[in-house]
């Protein structure tokens, strides 16, 4: 992607252009295609280039408006209804096919003001100086593809797309969060989802924008999916013509690029989709598609007819497309384990930067991915059963669970029946229904701190105090739409997303989610909860709205899981951390700082269960505890040098 930073000074005094310069230093990855700084006074801007679409080869900024002059943007940012805002902006003919995006929005603020976000459509960050106003205004698209970090003091406002821009600023503190590190180590991840890692640096929300000037800082949403309108169409068919349709098109708008596109492609039914829908449309234009899994080439021993390969294979065939696997090693993982996710993300996973790799080899600057569709278009359907039974729709309630326990589980005795059937309303009806007090002592795993195993005793008394910043949206509640709104509400879409996002700039590869397009997202809030659970399935509207598009035995597959790849990305990621241990023990670990992590603790934790969730739920402690530890330590190396880049 490319970067954006800023500085602003609220008392009107005049801003530092080396610290400006700082901040760009620290972004130069982000800026393959060149990078302009522009500053009057009391404000800078800066940009990084890296172009995407077509109209981004000739685009410069910051940008100045002539119309008005007094307005400068810059941004990153993809527009997808542009031909709507040509329409209301009237922008004439001749000027459609190189207007850049960020002239778009410069145009939409100048006739919108601060509401017009929320005439735009797309993936974006942008900041805009307003010296009639004297007023800086930001905002960030509707889901959070594009990152916004900033610190805020009375005095001094200073934003980056990356957090390695802002806190390359000097006046910057770099002190670590205790609330951030808290929340990893107990939850592998960062609630509230406004915190980082650093105590002085926050992040922009989704659909959120910002407004600073003298008289201080205004944050406000502009977009919320719970407002997302109902839709009522007269059949299933119309239902699924409708779905294909938003399909088509928010993978369409995502292939708007200058240079070549990848996709990810499991074999499931998000990235499937996605790949064939995108392949269809590039051989048109004369273009291949490659594609890239997670799961490690064949070998031997290998099953060739487990679905974790073979539905990513049967894609590939049908579609004539070439697939490149990724194979890990313990060594490389323990390389990964020395970076500084303060700076460079937990989320970015061990596969995913060899992917990026690998895309670089092709070309590709858009990586296409199915990430969000779980949480919408392919929704499982938690929620639904316990809506059912409040609303007193209990024969549909049997007639579902039968169903659905006929087509899992079709021979059983009546014995196995009944036990099968009253776990089943326990776990959908009895559970969901439960306030969060009660709840906590049913389900004991919910809610605890084992996941702090590893932390010095200080600082794990410092986690269980911390009970405010516990994120609980993931557990099921009563109906299917307010599910999906507590997962969406719940963060972890947006922080893959920064992190894949700011992680890809070192690779010069851009992702692109079609199924987190702001239309499918209000389809999906939109329709009949019964779309989602029908004769016996999950995702229905889905797999009855890909045919023509996914091969049947993918389309009506129920396998979700990935034993195999699970088993084994475990044994890797277990001998990982012993190799990673060893190094670390060659460079004296036993002196480090260790005000967060206990290192004879770190030493002595073992999973406690044979049980592969429990192993994996242990091997996370080990992870989440090291990931901590290097963040502490690496933070003194640079908590006193005005430059970032010595990490």
């Amino acid at each position: 992607m490319s970067a954006i930073c800023g500085i602003y000074r609220q008392g009107g005094q005049p801003i530092s252009f080396e610290n400006l310069k700082k901040q760009m230093s620290a972004l130069t990855h982000c800026g393959p295609d060149g990078s302009e700084i522009w500053h009057l006074g009391s404000v800078g801007l800066g940009h990084q280039m890296m172009h995407i679409t077509p109209e981004s080869l000739d685009e410069e900024l910051p940008f100045i408006s002539r119309e008005i002059p007094e307005l400068v943007i810059t941004a990153d940012a993809r527009l997808d209804n542009r031909s709507e805002l040509f329409a209301n902006l009237g922008i004439p003919p001749a000027e459609q096919k190189t207007i850049p995006d960020s002239q778009l929005i410069l145009a939409a603020y100048q006739k919108w003001g601060w509401d017009c976000p929320a005439y735009l459509l797309g993936d974006f960050a942008f900041a805009i100086w307003d010296s009639n106003k004297h007023s800086l205004y930001c905002a960030r698209d509707h889901l959070g593809v594009m990152p916004f970090y900033y610190h805020f003091t009375e005095s001094l406002f200073v934003f980056a797309s990356d957090i390695k821009g802002v806190i390359a600023h000097p006046d910057v503190p770099r002190q670590l969060n205790d609330e951030a590190i808290a929340t990893h180590l107990r939850d592998g991840e960062i609630a509230p989802k406004t915190i980082t890692f650093f105590k002085t640096v926050q992040k922009l929300l989704p659909a959120h924008k910002l407004t600073i000037n003298t008289h201080g800082i205004q944050i406000h949403s502009y977009w919320s999916p719970a407002n997302s309108p109902e839709i009522r169409l007269p059949s299933l068919d119309s239902y699924a013509e409708r779905l294909r349709e938003l399909l088509h098109q928010a993978v369409d708008c995502r292939l708007r690029s200058a240079f070549p596109i990848g996709a990810h492609l499991s074999g499931g039914l998000d990235s499937s989709a996605i790949a064939v829908l995108a392949a269809r449309s590039l051989r048109q234009r004369g273009q291949q598609l490659p594609t890239f899994s997670w799961i490690p080439p064949l070998r031997q021993q290998d099953d060739p007819e487990n679905p974790e390969w073979a539905y990513s294979r049967i894609v590939c065939e049908i579609e004539g497309l070439t697939c490149k696997n990724i194979e890990l090693t313990s060594e490389y993982v323990a390389s990964l384990l020395w970076r500084d996710v303060s700076l460079y993300s937990y989320l970015d996973f061990f596969y995913e930067p060899l992917v990026r790799q690998a895309a670089q080899r092709y070309g590709v600057r858009v990586l296409l991915s199915g990430w969000g569709g779980d949480e919408l278009s392919t929704f499982n359907g938690r929620g639904y059963y316990a809506k059912l039974f409040w609303n007193g729709q209990w024969k549909k309630l049997v007639q579902a669970v039968n169903l659905g326990r006929k087509n899992t589980k079709p021979e059983q005795t009546f014995a196995q029946n009944v036990r099968g059937w009253l776990g089943t309303l326990y776990r959908t009806v009895f559970l969901p229904s439960l306030p969060d007090q009660v709840y906590a002592l049913f389900d004991r795993k919910w809610l605890t701190t084992s996941y702090a195993d590893c932390a010095t005793p200080a600082f794990a008394a410092f986690i269980r105090q911390q009970r405010h910043l516990v994120s609980d949206t993931l557990r099921e509640r009563v109906g299917l739409h307010a599910q999906q709104l507590m997962l969406l509400k719940h963060g972890h879409l947006a922080e893959r997303m920064e992190a894949w996002a700011n992680n890809g700039a070192f690779d010069h590869v851009v992702y692109a989610y079609p199924l987190l397009d702001k239309r499918i997202v209000e389809f999906c809030l939109g329709i009949p909860a019964d779309l989602y659970v029908q004769e016996g399935y999950a995702r229905y509207l889905y797999r009855y709205a890909t045919k023509g598009i996914l091969p049947d035995e993918i389309r009506w597959s129920r396998l979700k899981n990935e034993p195999k790849r699970i088993e084994r990305l475990l044994s890797i990621s277990r001998d990982a951390v012993r190799v990673w241990m060893s190094q670390a023990r060659e460079r004296g670990w036993q002196n480090w700082h260790q005000r967060y992590i206990d290192i004879d603790a770190l030493i002595k934790q073992k999973s406690k269960s044979e049980s592969l969730e429990d192993r994996i739920k242990n091997h996370i402690v080990l992870i989440n505890s090291i990931q901590v530890l290097v963040v502490e330590n690496a933070s003194l190396l640079y908590s006193n040098r005005d430059d970032i880049r010595v990490l």
